[in-house]
């Protein structure tokens, strides 16, 4: 192997080790989320490898499909409510309370975009399919405001 080419797998790594650094930050302070790990990959503005790209996807399918809790879901509502349907800071609380939860940040906003269907505030807001829990704990916390639920 020669000088270069041990140069440039070693700033690679380096590269590589700066961005796991990162990622592991913010998921420490509850901030990762899959577009952000995606752009913590793309370092110096270069595309993901192969490499890159299949670990990031395995990452993503190691979550799988995980029911949320009981205890999840009226945290969730109740943090939507008192965070003034600010979604991204719900997301953030979510984190901070639940560090160890299998959930991704995309699971966690799309359960928060679906209690804002409810929300008799946002009345124009794209329709998703709700289950029952998320409704019975919304009008058990805010009768008034998600009556139409």
């Amino acid at each position: 192997m020669t000088r270069s080419s041990s140069y440039a797998l070693q700033v690679r790594a380096d590269r590589r080790q700066a961005a796991l650094d990162r990622a592991a930050e913010r998921a420490a302070t509850g901030t990762n989320d899959l577009i952000e790990s995606k752009a913590l990959h793309s370092a110096a503005d270069r595309p993901m490898t192969a490499f890159e790209k299949a670990q990031a996807e395995a990452e993503r399918r190691a979550h799988g499909n995980v029911d949320y809790t009981q205890a999840e879901s009226v945290a969730l509502c109740t943090l939507y409510i008192s965070n003034n349907a600010d979604r991204t800071a719900a997301r953030t609380a979510f984190f901070r309370a639940f560090p160890e939860t299998k959930h991704s940040a995309a699971s966690v906003w799309m359960k928060l975009s679906k209690i804002r269907t409810l929300d008799s505030r946002f009345d124009n807001d794209t329709e998703w399919v709700v289950d029952q829990q998320i409704v019975e704990i919304l009008q058990g916390l805010d009768p008034d405001r998600f009556a139409d639920a």
